[in-house]
């Protein structure tokens, strides 16, 4: 075995390759910028803790810890993404075709004792390299400047990094700097939650939205946002999931049972939300900007206070400070109701709801 690499196998499809070639050159892939996130859910669904990248004018190295690719799977890198199996196959061939439609000369991928050179989608090699890293490696090489398919300068950064990955479940590191996703810049009116294999961070909202809105993410990047009506209270919400369908453009989620079910297993979490909310309300703390949502809650849970105090989170609700007085003074719906005339709300919505909610109650 010499040192250069014992060679295994060149340019080889388990399926067809004149078919394979075709359908990969009628690929469709997002800019460059977009691009990368194939080798992110590549790492995530190899249960990685550790991604690090970093690029120069010509260069782009990426490196990750985790499940290694095998030989079956580097001697044919495409066929991932015709057998509809393995999502680390997927995007490993994803991120392939991606740096080779980016325009890069050369590409290699090291793993598990393997390493696999790509000169374009015709030519590839695989050796055996047993001195080679523990990690996977993934090098790429530009004869020119690296720039993004509209010819743009390409940049990436940890803080890019992180906007796209608000939950990646492992630590991402770009040019040495540490990527900290922050989706609500962390504060008490903040919950996270994990629910099988779902995981989530949501918050209420910064408005008087009616409707609940789920960005989503799959293998820890983010792909886009649906809107569902909320249970308990109205909240804004980040979700990755496994199980979420992407169509042909791989950042948007096909509208199926699976997104169904990310919306029930969101809308579960309200509660806790809530109950987190008025926790920190009732503790003499305020932030006026997140009224709507414990507003929001107000309106879609509570009826009148004889029936709602049988349900100690509607007691606690109808007794939290999210009223005003005359004078501007915090007190409560209950208080409110002694004189609704003179309680005082914020915004026309409120105030409307208020009057409703006041008409219908009890004697």
């Amino acid at each position: 075995m010499s040192g250069d690499g014992e060679f295994v196998e060149s340019g080889s499809f388990r399926v067809d390759r004149k078919r394979a070639l075709s359908k990969l050159e009628r690929y469709k892939l997002p800019d460059l910028e977009l691009g990368f996130y194939f080798w992110i859910r590549a790492a995530r669904a190899a249960g990685v803790k550790r991604f690090e990248a970093s690029h120069s004018a010509r260069t782009l190295d990426i490196r990750f810890d985790g499940k290694p690719f095998k030989g079956g799977e580097l001697s044919d890198p495409y066929g991932g993404l015709f057998d509809g199996g393995d999502p680390r196959r997927k995007h490993l061939g994803l991120g392939l075709l991606w740096l080779l439609r980016a325009g890069a000369a050369a590409v290699s991928v090291s793993s598990g004792g393997l390493r696999l050179s790509v000169d374009s989608l015709e030519r590839d090699r695989l050796e055996r390299d047993p001195a080679g890293p523990k990690e996977t490696v993934v090098s790429a090489r530009w004869t020119g400047l690296l720039r993004s398919f509209q010819g743009s300068p390409w940049r990436l950064s940890a803080g890019t990094v992180a906007g796209r990955c608000p939950l990646p479940g492992m630590t991402i590191v770009v040019a040495g700097k540490e990527a900290k996703p922050d989706p609500f810049h962390r504060g008490e009116w903040v919950h996270e939650f994990k629910s099988g294999a779902v995981r989530g961070v949501m918050s209420p909202p910064n408005g008087s939205e009616p409707e609940s809105w789920v960005t989503h993410s799959v293998l820890g990047v983010r792909a886009d946002d649906s809107r569902y009506k909320p249970r308990t209270m109205p909240c804004f919400a980040f979700a990755d999931s496994p199980a979420l369908r992407l169509d042909a453009s791989e950042f948007k989620v096909v509208k199926n049972e699976a997104l169904d079910e990310l919306h029930e297993r969101v809308a579960r979490e309200e509660k806790n939300l809530l109950e987190k909310m008025l926790r920190f309300v009732e503790h003499g703390n305020w932030v006026e900007e997140f009224r709507d949502g414990l507003m929001g809650a107000c309106w879609l849970l509570l009826k009148n206070p004889k029936t709602d105090s049988r349900d100690p989170l509607l007691k606690r609700l109808w007794r939290a400070p999210l009223a005003r007085d005359e004078r501007g003074n915090p007190h409560s719906l209950l208080k409110a109701l002694e004189n609704p005339e003179a309680a005082f709300f914020s915004s026309e919505r409120d105030r409307r709801k208020f009057r409703a909610l006041a008409a219908r109650r009890l004697p």
